[in-house]
């Protein structure tokens, strides 16, 4: 018979701010039936990026339903520590009797990037969104969620391009950018919600293509050497989102 299979939610790396208790949790999903497995206990280790244990096999909390959860203390990341994007969080979770591993980069950042965007700036663009609801979403369940779902759409994209979305200083940029992506998503959901394909489909189509065009001429201020200010060098340009290789000017 074979060994069951196992995934988890980790869809972007934690973010640990120097100085600063951080709580860090993943859940475990079952890879054929796609419910939370049955977790019995579980460890956590942190490590630097030459392998130095932080924290070592340390007991991790886990919830009534399934959550993993551990708190990592300021004193682990002081501010002495070098800023990173490649320290790594190791959890060894049991289930059914046998211990199961999964590691997730964390980035060591000055601050968390944090959306620029509330429910109530979506209510002051389009009078629709309301009172737009789902059958299983209030209003504010459905905005919110759709803001969550565009800003970790937009930090994957901004980490694929080999960029760290803490040190983007600029996030005001972000801001129309989330707005369109986060009606969309609004709207499609309702549409889908509601069998509705009518305005509500053709509203999120809409402003998913203005999202589209917003990603392709943003322009964003990063600190390419975090410390915080921007230098002449540093200095943002438009363009479609690329690494540039060699340089501190970013196309994002």
């Amino acid at each position: 018979m074979p060994q069951a299979r196992f995934h988890t939610d980790l869809s972007l790396p934690y973010w640990l701010v120097r100085e600063r208790d951080t709580s860090i949790n993943v859940s475990i999903f079952d890879a054929t039936t796609g419910e939370a497995a049955t977790v019995t206990s579980a460890v956590v280790s942190l490590l630097k990026p030459d392998g130095t244990a932080v924290v070592d096999e340390i007991a991790a909390v886990v919830s009534a339903t399934n959550l993993v959860t551990y708190t990592v203390l300021a004193t682990a990341v002081p501010a002495t520590e070098a800023l990173s994007a490649i320290w790594v969080v190791r959890w060894g979770v049991t289930i059914g009797g046998i211990v199961y591993d999964f590691e997730s980069l964390a980035h060591v950042a000055r601050r968390e990037p944090l959306a620029p965007v509330i429910v109530t700036d979506l209510h002051a663009r389009h009078q629709t969104l309301v009172t737009l609801k789902t059958r299983t979403k209030t209003n504010r369940q459905l905005l919110a969620e759709s803001i969550t779902v565009t800003w970790e759409t937009v930090l994957r994209r901004i980490i694929h391009a080999g960029r760290d979305p803490e040190r983007i200083m600029s996030l005001h940029n972000l801001y129309d950018l989330v707005i369109w992506g986060a009606m969309g998503h609004a709207f499609l959901d309702a549409a889908s919600s509601l069998n509705s394909g009518g305005q509500l489909g053709e509203l999120g189509a809409f402003y998913d293509k203005k999202f589209e065009k917003a990603w392709n001429s943003l322009k964003l201020d990063y600190d390419a050497n975090g410390d915080g200010q921007i230098a002449v060098e540093e200095q943002r340009r438009s363009g479609v989102p690329v690494l540039m290789v060699g340089v501190k000017r970013w196309r994002g």
